[in-house]
């Protein structure tokens, strides 16, 4: 979705809903993942009504001009569409610093589970751990595609930013 969807300036994605597996399968060709892909396109849309119902996506209504340009909102005289909306989530958490100079309260960012393109084969495993994630969140369970691994959930500790 925020790869493929307008982004507007709160980070929101709107994406058309005929279009997704269009662009999905465009981006699974790009990184030479089409054959892993195609078997799991079979239950996008129920996938997508189960995140819609999740409060996970949200539908709005946009506009596309006679050129295929998307626009949102709706442009008033161009052919109304359906879209997806996908609005980020930022998780914090607060614990105490753990040591005695610092002062206030330390913020953390989760990092979700995410996967990664490597050189090689994936630790064995990346895959077990991939299903489990897929399961917790009700997703389909897939197989890991070959040249990526699994990277687990995480907290970032602190104030990272490069100045």
């Amino acid at each position: 979705m925020r790869q493929l969807g307008l982004l507007d300036e709160r980070g929101c994605a709107r994406l058309q809903r005929n279009d997704l597996v269009r662009d999905i399968v465009e981006v699974a060709e790009e990184l030479d993942m089409a054959q892993w892909l195609s078997p799991h396109l079979v239950g996008l849309s129920a996938t997508v009504d189960k995140m819609i119902k999740r409060g996970e996506l949200s539908r709005d209504t946009g506009s596309v001009h006679p050129s295929g340009d998307l626009h949102y909102p709706a442009r008033p005289g161009e052919r109304r569409v359906d879209l997806l909306c996908y609005i980020p989530k930022v998780n914090r958490v607060f614990e105490r610093p753990a040591t005695h100079h610092l002062t206030g309260w330390q913020a953390q960012r989760l990092v979700g589970g995410h996967l990664r393109q490597i050189d090689g084969d994936a630790r064995p495993t990346a895959e077990e751990e991939l299903q489990e994630e897929q399961r917790s969140k009700g997703m389909p369970v897939t197989p890991l595609p070959p040249g990526h691994t699994f990277v687990r959930s995480y907290h970032t500790h602190g104030d990272r930013r490069r100045h």
